[in-house]
């Protein structure tokens, strides 16, 4: 679903959703890059991450801790589509209004993380439980952890 739905990039043990939202978010505070098309590409993520959200809704597994982990990353993806809805309404605003918008949405973005990273966290528990881990590919050179953009 997250490769299907190009939600996300794998890194090590992690996956980063929406790796370039922040970034984005960073650009608007900063006054820097092309409003429309921060407004444009954020409709795109939001679209993605609702999309991928249903998609993780829908899977039916039978552990328990399976179920709460698919429950968790499909709110974080939930929230991850309102954030990105945000960041379109906050390219078109100025002064004021457009720095309280980005401030919210920064602190939403650290709380989305850390509700995808429980839910993957559950995933990866269980993987290595049955011996199914798989490994992920290293970062681009340069590329750090966490949220890109934030602080």
């Amino acid at each position: 679903v997250l490769r299907r739905r190009a939600v996300g990039q794998p890194v090590l043990t992690s996956y980063l959703i929406l790796p370039d939202l922040g970034t984005a978010v960073a650009q608007l505070r900063a006054g820097q890059g092309n409003e429309e098309q921060l407004a444009e590409q954020a409709e795109g993520w939001s679209t993605a991450a609702a999309a991928a959200a249903e998609d993780i809704g829908e899977l039916q597994p039978d552990l328990a801790e399976l179920r709460e982990a698919r429950n968790l990353m499909r709110r974080s993806l939930e929230l991850y589509a309102g954030l990105s809805d945000s960041l379109a309404v906050a390219a078109g605003l100025e002064g004021r209004p457009r720095r309280e918008l980005i401030a919210s949405i920064e602190k939403q973005l650290t709380a989305a993380a850390q509700i995808w990273d429980i839910g993957w966290g559950k995933v990866t528990t269980v993987k290595a439980r049955l011996g199914i881990l798989e490994p992920a590919p290293l970062p681009a050179p340069g590329q750090p952890g966490g949220i890109p953009g934030l602080p």
